[in-house]
């Protein structure tokens, strides 16, 4: 019992050292006032940088003044034991709502910091504040029991306010995404301030390789002094979050003479990667590339069609089948062998000769050496569950024929 109340005497002390200082710098006086937002406006956490980024790229992404004022906001003038980095409540209030966590571990958290749990609590909701008292005979393990049997009466409300808290005060950036090409081009976005504290978010910059182009506009071109880029994400049609796919390519900016022809990426976070997956996944999406005749360089063609994706859990492999209406379509894995499958062979617009060789068997081409690469992503990689998935696949065919594809599918 001494130690109990020694360490809640330590943490009421340290709330006290807090109690008149300026909390936040979204607090308009020093001391009591934690919200200088008007309640009035509905969400005064918007990221508003994220409906612009949205003319680029669907994937999420938030920032340090997001996150403070997302934290204000949920406390909404609460000034009883503050504490003053809402980064370090919004860090627990996450680690709250993240997994399924069990009272022991909140006991553990609570002789950490008792303070930081109580705000972390009532971010999460404002009638669990109560779980933390701090009187003398308040212990790790009553307010561990308290939030884990608030949560199992209150599920609903706590998996809004989960959502809300990861959407919100999980700190995640774009600049930390990056996108690679089968050719080994690496695309990254930077945005309109690298300060940490001071970005807004907002996409200015694509930087391919050591090449930067600025954004034009609110639009999803870029360009330097010689040439225009122009990013397609398909991953956006499909609302994938973590991860994007698509192809760009290079025109020039004077003559519009394609430079670099239609590349396809694939790419995200790699803080979302999950790279444990516990179960079978299946998903369904799209698939996007290029086949070029390597025999005659001008003769290639866009493709893209409906593709599903699946994930065997006891062998790993992972199983891509995509259907093109002006190609083949086609079924590969990412195996030791590389199997890819051929069958029901369309003509293009062109009529340019695309066939890969080897002989039907019931009317399907089955070859080796296809390199599928796909990662796959989710909001809390940890559950090893993933939510979507991206990936590149290329083929070289003895007849010529390169297959370069991007895919995405949740």
């Amino acid at each position: 019992m001494k130690k109990i109340i020694l360490l809640i005497t330590c943490n009421l002390l340290a709330a006290c050292s807090l109690w008149n200082e300026d909390i936040s710098k979204y607090s308009s006086n020093s001391g009591s006032n934690r919200d200088p937002y008007d309640p009035s406006v509905e969400v005064p956490y918007k990221n508003i940088a994220h409906e612009s980024n949205k003319k680029v790229t669907n994937m999420v992404s938030t920032t340090y003044d997001q996150l403070n004022r997302f934290i204000a906001h949920r406390m909404g003038g609460y000034s009883a034991f503050p504490i003053n980095d809402y980064q370090e409540i919004a860090n627990l209030a996450i680690w709250l709502t993240s997994e399924e966590r069990t009272a022991a571990e909140i006991k553990d958290k609570f002789y950490e910091n008792a303070v930081l749990l109580h705000n972390a609590m009532y971010v999460v909701n404002k009638s669990l504040a109560r779980c933390v008292k701090f009187t003398s005979s308040t212990s790790g393990a009553e307010a561990g029991n308290c939030f884990v049997n608030w949560k199992e009466e209150n599920a609903d409300k706590f998996q809004k306010a989960a959502q809300e808290i990861r959407e919100n005060a999980d700190l995640i950036n774009l600049q930390e995404a990056s996108f690679s090409t089968n050719n080994s081009v690496i695309l990254q976005f930077l945005l309109n301030d690298t300060s940490p504290n001071g970005a807004d978010g907002e996409i200015t910059t694509i930087k391919v390789n050591d090449t930067l182009y600025e954004r034009i506009g609110d639009s999803n071109t870029f360009q330097n002094e010689d040439s225009i880029l122009t990013y397609n994400s398909v991953g956006k049609e499909l609302g994938l979050s973590y991860s994007d796919f698509g192809t760009y390519y290079i025109s020039d900016k004077d003559t519009n003479k394609i430079l670099i022809a239609s590349t396809p990426f694939a790419g995200g976070y790699n803080s979302r990667e999950v790279s444990n997956i516990v179960q079978n996944m299946n998903f369904s999406g799209q698939a996007v590339g290029v086949v070029t005749n390597n025999n005659n360089n001008t003769e290639s063609i866009d493709i893209s069609g409906n593709a599903t994706l699946t994930f065997d859990q006891e062998t790993g492999i992972s199983t891509l089948d995509a259907n093109f209406t002006n190609w083949y379509d086609i079924v590969v894995q990412n195996d030791s062998t590389g199997t890819i499958k051929f069958s029901n062979y369309k003509n293009n617009a062109n009529n340019y000769d695309m066939q890969v060789s080897g002989s039907p068997v019931e009317g399907t081409i089955t070859a080796n050496g296809a390199d599928l690469s796909v990662k796959y992503y989710s909001q809390i990689p940890t559950t090893g569950i993933p939510t979507e998935a991206s990936g590149l696949v290329q083929y070289n065919d003895p007849n010529s024929i390169k297959l370069d594809m991007a895919f995405g599918a949740n």
